[in-house]
């Protein structure tokens, strides 16, 4: 593991601090949002468990971990909180062994706590993880009634498609982008919600590749049409996203539409 960015650890006397600094900044947390439904994590451990202590300690964590470094970068940057790196051997799900490269960026504790709580308005993949999470300090999962706006849901869609989507290639003339989960109902969600707000049209999800175990993995897609909603979404989509070889093909699918 290697550190490429260090802040300080948290303690009482900076967390008050870094509170404060926190509050005074304009964070979009609908685009925060997306990345914790797509790549994001929320954990919690018990330290007994771990140490063997007869005292039980819960340690809070929301965590961002990505082979692409501009958006974990961003994470560290705006929350403060180290950048790391470090290299792994993995498994893809297809079974294809290789050694993995990730950017990774946490908050603990209080942090993940107060993060969780501004963030789960935005959360509709996750609830269980960000429930948990948040129940740990004894306050109260309330998400509202997450009646969320277009104005929200294109920087929540820009950065949940950049998690676990795809920009077609300049050559795929009929896509401009897919969304993957193994939640069906999630990805009914999405297509729901982004036709409701007029935000852009999804084909009805269908099955793509299946995993070592069978499981069905769900895709569904922005299609290129005439006068359809696409151009539009990448007009409004494009500012928001950070990981340049995806903001690329984006942008390479607007001049077709021009």
């Amino acid at each position: 593991m290697t550190v490429l960015v260090r802040y300080d650890k948290q303690n009482n006397k900076n967390n008050k601090e870094w509170f404060k600094r926190m509050e005074a900044k304009e964070i979009d947390w609908a685009y925060w949002g997306g990345w914790f439904d797509s790549d994001g994590s929320f954990y919690t451990q018990t330290l007994s468990a771990m140490f063997k202590s007869k005292r039980k300690t819960q340690k809070l964590y929301a965590q961002l971990e990505l082979k692409d470094r501009e958006p974990v970068e961003l994470f560290s940057k705006t929350f403060e909180t180290s950048l790391l790196y470090c290299e792994k051997n993995t498994i893809t799900p297809n079974g294809a062994k290789y050694r993995a490269k990730l950017f990774i960026s946490v908050l603990r504790n209080e942090r993940a706590h107060w993060f969780a709580e501004k963030i789960q308005k935005y959360i509709f993949n996750k609830k269980d993880y960000i429930k948990t999470l948040i129940e740990n300090l004894d306050s109260k999962y309330d998400p509202g009634e997450q009646n969320i706006t277009a104005k929200e849901f294109v920087p929540y869609l820009t950065s949940l498609l950049e998690g676990d989507g795809s920009y077609a290639k300049i050559d795929e003339k009929n896509t401009v982008a897919k969304l993957y989960s193994n939640n069906l109902n999630f990805l009914n969600w999405v297509k729901d919600t982004a036709f409701k707000l007029n935000v852009v049209n999804f084909s009805i999800p269908y099955v793509g590749k299946r995993n070592l175990s069978n499981n069905p993995n769900y895709c569904i897609k922005i299609n290129c049409h005439k006068n359809d909603t696409a151009k539009s979404f990448l007009n409004q989509s494009i500012p928001f996203m950070n990981i340049d070889r995806k903001k690329q093909r984006a942008i390479n699918k607007l001049n077709l539409f021009n």
